[in-house]
Parts: structure tokens; sequence; C-alpha cells
């Protein structure tokens, strides 16, 4: 059903308010629901933030990566430590 054919049904002196009132309704949900350039600009920094905590992230994941490859290699691991008599591996045991 469109508005004319509902405003049409309405009394003559209520027809122009009515039609106020829609216009009004309309513009105001057109700005509320509007994506304005603002949003994109914000949404658009999140996401280089978002990028470069994962560049970050993947950096020094590696480099622990690397370390362990290196620890293995070397035999310098925890599990070496636990064979040579070093305990668990995880630092200075107490008896």
């Amino acid at each position: 059903m469109s508005y004319v054919s509902i405003l049409q049904r309405l009394p003559p002196e209520l027809q122009l308010p009515m039609v106020e009132v829609v216009e009004a309704l309309r513009k105001d949900l057109r700005q509320e629901l509007a994506v304005r350039r603002e949003d994109f600009v914000e949404l658009r920094a999140a996401v280089r933030e978002l990028a470069e905590a994962q560049r970050q992230f993947e950096a020094r994941a590696e480099a622990r990566f690397t370390r362990l490859e290196t620890a293995g290699q070397t035999g310098r691991g925890p599990e070496a430590d636990r064979a040579a008599g070093g305990g668990t591996g995880r630092g200075p045991e107490t008896h």
C-alpha cells in the first residue's frame, strides 16, 4: 500500500500534516542509517591497527620458533636439560 493511497483515505485537513510527518520521519531515518565518511575513516584505522598487531604477533611467533629450532639443534632445549640431570628444564629446582 502506498503513502498516497493511505493519505487519500484521511480527512482533507489531516492529509498535509501527515505528509509532513512522513517526510520528517524519512529524513530522520535516512540520517540515522546513513553510513558516514567518518565511519569509514574509523574502520580503516581499526583495520590498520589490527594488521599491525597481527604483523607484530607473527614476528614474535617466528622469533620464538627460530629460538626453539636453534635450541633443539644444539641440544639446549628442556629435553637436553632433563637428560643432563637438570630437572624439568623450567629453572632451578629446590630439593
